[in-house]
């Protein structure tokens, strides 16, 4: 979870005290330690106009506000203006999101929970919020920088010790609880087999182990997916949709001097498949789609020269090896020589353990 977070991390500001939104102020604090013990604290540049320092020189300064010497109808300054461009160490933001840094870690370190999370805390700063006004003021300051950076990370800074003040609430605070995880692990599970099976969605097709002659080489698997089209009464025009469907995982397993071209769908599902019981089983959308991505792609697989294409449900269990659960298909879909849905349930444990060492699984283990 840490390590999805670190990536899909969305901060909201809060504007006001409904007490029905939903916030997670140990959440944030981790968030703000972590980019903090990344990027650094937050700085705003100063320009300081210097006589005769190591900066770019200002000329139209330098001509009309020092004195000229002229020999032989030349110019020379005996002083010139420069301008240079330094970390302002005062500035207000920057003390204080130190000040903010330096309270998370207390409040973190008293809880107990820099062991547990395995956070390096840190005291940079003895000054309180207080120091910086009231909180009315801190929020209007932070909104008034906002509105004039345009670097995302500060972006997302701002947003977050925004989000910090705005909640009075402490880890001591009786009258409120905090807790870290997430409502939403089916994402986590299509995160992790993303990156265990290699995901190429997003791959130029140039930076593709295969030869693709018809297809542009700048394109991405991702969009070669083809967007619905809108047309006009009579044909008199025609518009494509914004969005298509979008395949969790296409991977390609290399088998001696060839290649597999395999849909994965991740399911953070319980499946029960048995002679007299089925439950816990993804719908008929999530089986038809996979159809439509082979569909998708049976061009390009065809171009590329592929052995094989398989589509496959991948799903977590807590058994050591890989289990084959069976597969799933559409007879009048099968008629198009399509591939069904094979499924297959990965030992969740292993893929987890791969996915925080940045390891690959092997594909081959599927049996596809």
């Amino acid at each position: 979870i840490e390590k999805f977070n670190s990536k899909e991390q969305i901060i909201k500001i809060f504007n006001d005290s409904d007490e029905s939104k939903s916030f997670n102020l140990l959440a944030v604090m981790l968030y703000l330690l972590h980019d903090y013990y990344e990027n650094g604290s937050y700085e705003n540049d100063l320009d300081i106009i210097e006589t005769n320092g190591d900066g770019e020189i200002l000329w139209d300064k330098t001509i009309n506000e020092t004195f000229t010497f002229i020999s032989n109808n030349r110019p020379y300054y005996m002083e010139m203006y420069t301008q240079k461009n330094i970390n302002d160490e005062f500035d207000y933001f920057k003390r204080l999101h130190e000040s903010i840094i330096s309270i998370c870690s207390r409040e973190i370190q008293a809880a107990g929970l820099d062991e547990l999370f395995g956070i390096l805390t840190v005291d940079i700063s003895d000054e309180e919020l207080d120091d910086f006004g009231d909180i009315e003021d801190i929020l209007n300051n932070i909104q008034f920088e906002l509105n004039r950076q345009f670097v995302t990370r500060k972006q997302l800074l701002l947003k977050t010790m925004y989000a910090y003040i705005s909640q009075s609430s402490h880890l001591n605070d009786f009258t409120s609880f905090a807790m870290y995880g997430t409502n939403s692990f089916n994402l986590v599970w299509e995160k992790v087999c993303a990156e265990v099976f290699e995901n190429k969605l997003d791959t130029p097709i140039r930076d593709l182990p295969v030869v693709i002659k018809d297809f542009k080489h700048s394109s991405r698997l991702i969009d070669l997916v083809e967007k619905p089209h809108w047309h006009g009464k009579n044909d008199s025009f025609s518009r494509d949709a914004k969005d298509t469907l979008i395949p969790d995982i296409v991977s390609l397993n290399k088998v001696k001097d060839s290649y597999q071209f395999i849909i994965f769908d991740a399911k953070y599902y319980n499946l029960t498949l048995e002679e007299n019981r089925l439950a816990g089983h993804p719908g008929i959308g999530d089986v038809t789609k996979q159809y439509l991505y082979q569909l998708a792609y049976k061009q390009f697989i065809q171009e590329g020269g592929f052995i094989s294409v398989k589509n496959c449900f991948l799903m977590p269990t807590e058994a050591s090896e890989v289990i084959d659960k069976g597969f799933v298909n559409l007879n009048m879909l099968d008629n198009l020589e399509l591939e069904s849905i094979q499924i297959r349930q990965l030992p969740a444990t292993e893929v987890y353990s791969d996915y925080l060492r940045n390891k690959r699984f092997d594909i081959s283990r599927l049996n596809l």
